[in-house]
């Protein structure tokens, strides 16, 4: 059950960290150092981190909904209750779906690991997602304040592909992809640490859904730039 863990207990005490500068390095640079640090069973970390990413979506989405709401016919709270509910369990569900997949291939895979340990090493590998999410939720906020919010209900489409040729967006939304598979890198890397089995291993177990999360945000954006354009071809 979880040997790393429990056979680097006795270091544990010696090498936690006196000042923030390592644990920052090591969070974007060497997790496997993290893994070693760190009682692997209390999930506050990797709470924290998570419930970061969904606040940061919690605003992107309260923001965007309030830059077009006053020319939505009807009450908006529905609209803003769906939003906010979405923009907070989004990372919720990556972060907790993720974990219980990888515990139970690895299961599957006769590799004895605790789900518990699985949950932090998760959340705590998210932080490239996270990064992303702040920011693109920076680019969101900046672009709506650079044009001005729909008049009408037809030009929402209109504005709302203008937000998106921002370069800052584009950025973004570039950037998020390349955030999941720096995400991937670092669950391979902190569970072959974790679960005392070799990189190739700890890869066989997290690529399925590394590919699963991949393949949900590239069909996401395909049908928003379809959409997009047939809209547009539609007016033309």
């Amino acid at each position: 059950m979880f040997g790393h863990n429990r056979k680097n207990t006795a270091t544990m005490t010696n090498k936690q960290y006196k000042n923030p500068v390592p644990l920052v390095l090591d969070l974007l640079f060497d997790l496997r150092e993290i893994v070693d640090r760190q009682e692997l069973d209390q999930l506050r970390t990797p709470a924290a981190i998570v419930l970061l990413a969904a606040v940061s979506n919690l605003v992107s989405a309260i923001a965007s909904v309030r830059w077009v709401a006053p020319v939505l016919p009807g009450s908006t709270t529905n609209i803003y209750l769906i939003s906010a509910v979405t923009a907070v369990l989004l990372p919720l569900a990556v972060w907790i779906g993720t974990a219980v997949a990888f515990y139970v291939i690895a299961t599957l895979s006769f590799i004895d690991v605790d789900l518990r340990a699985t949950v932090w090493l998760t959340g705590v590998g998210m932080i490239p997602y996270v990064l992303s999410s702040l920011l693109g939720t920076a680019a969101t906020l900046f672009a709506i304040t650079q044009i001005s919010a729909p008049e009408s209900v037809e030009l929402v489409q209109a504005r709302s592909s203008i937000i998106q040729s921002f370069t800052v967006v584009r950025f973004t939304n570039i950037l998020y992809p390349i955030a999941v598979v720096w995400t991937g890198v670092n669950w391979i890397k902190m569970g072959s640490a974790a679960w005392d089995v070799s990189t190739k291993r700890a890869a066989k177990i997290v690529c399925g859904p590394l590919v699963l999360l991949l393949a949900i945000f590239i069909t996401i954006k395909f049908k928003s730039v379809f959409n997009k354009r047939y809209i547009n071809d539609r007016k033309q």
